[in-house]
């Protein structure tokens, strides 16, 4: 590092043959090198380096160019890149585990749908598709609450994916202690994208209304059976 650093900053070289030196010290281009131990040719690099200024600017500007390939332009997307690959491991050796928990028929290919501060969706599979969220903060409590939810909406035909439970018959996974898995059957559909410049029709319209007014019906008779409560059904 040393000597890098040394190049960068405009300083002729004189550094030793040994170990990882000469992959940063390319002798006569970006400075000179002397043998261990012999002090005769260091002394006689350091004289060449201050008697001959062609050679002195040579190495001057071979050290500089070399010492461009360190720089933080350069270095900082290949640690970003090693750092993400490691991450990426991680997820996956997470998700994995999760997945062994289920009975499903398909594992692969993995495709993450979304991803925010509290979980990441994933879309798994690709003829039998499975939806799996994998989130850090939320409690068992509310997990357990949403899955009542989405049995109360399913007994009352209410057009919802399906909670799909581990092999054990839990309604979540996890792995490590720290994530919460939940898993759902994957619906096929499409965003409708409404703004100002794009208001719904009238039957788009018609429908969300229709769709929000039989949700707040089914809401009434909801009783959650877990200790966490919410101000809101619909959430």
């Amino acid at each position: 590092l040393v000597n890098v650093e040394a190049q960068a900053a405009s300083c002729p070289v004189v550094a030793s043959r040994v170990g990882g030196i000469p992959e940063y010290v390319e002798d006569t281009i970006s400075g000179l090198l002397f043998e261990v131990g012999n002090s005769k040719d260091l002394a006689e690099k350091i004289n060449k380096v201050l008697s001959d200024i062609p050679l002195r600017n040579k190495l001057i500007q071979g050290g500089i160019e070399h010492a461009k390939k360190f720089s933080w332009g350069v270095l900082s997307p290949q640690y970003l890149a090693l750092y993400n690959e490691m991450i990426n491991i991680k997820k996956m050796e997470t998700l994995n585990k999760i997945l062994s928990q289920y009975n499903i028929s398909e594992v692969a290919p993995i495709e993450m749908i979304r991803e925010s501060s509290d979980n990441h969706v994933y879309l798994i599979g690709e003829k039998d598709k499975k939806i799996l969220r994998v989130g850090k903060r939320l409690p068992i409590e509310d997990v357990q609450f949403e899955c009542e939810i989405f049995q109360h909406l399913s007994k009352n035909n209410f057009p919802i994916p399906g909670w799909i439970k581990t092999k054990d018959g839990n309604f979540y996974a996890s792995a490590g202690g720290v994530e919460v898995a939940v898993m759902f059957e994957f619906l096929e559909g499409y965003h409708a994208h409404i703004d100002k410049d794009n208001l719904p029709t009238k039957e788009q319209a018609f429908t969300a209304g229709r769709v929000l007014g039989y949700l707040h019906e089914i809401g009434k008779t909801f009783k959650p059976a877990s200790s966490r409560s919410r101000n809101a059904f619909i959430e």
